[in-house]
């Protein structure tokens, strides 16, 4: 095993892109802070993992 291959676990790359995305739009409702200003978003293109997927991440935070 290379060390490169070691640097991000499988499915990772998915969980940090939708951890990126919360971090700029607060879609899935994470990080609610009172410092930070609410902004609202008509529409909001994600193009990475397969849909199913990526709702079931998004879900995820309602159920908990």
């Amino acid at each position: 095993v290379v060390g490169e291959e070691l640097g991000i676990l499988p499915g990772m790359d998915s969980v940090l892109s939708l951890e990126a995305l919360e971090g700029l739009t607060g879609l899935l409702g994470l990080n609610m802070s009172a410092s930070k200003k609410t902004i609202e978003f008509d529409v909001i293109v994600y193009d990475g993992i397969s849909s199913e997927e990526s709702l079931r991440m998004v879900g995820a935070s309602e159920r908990a």
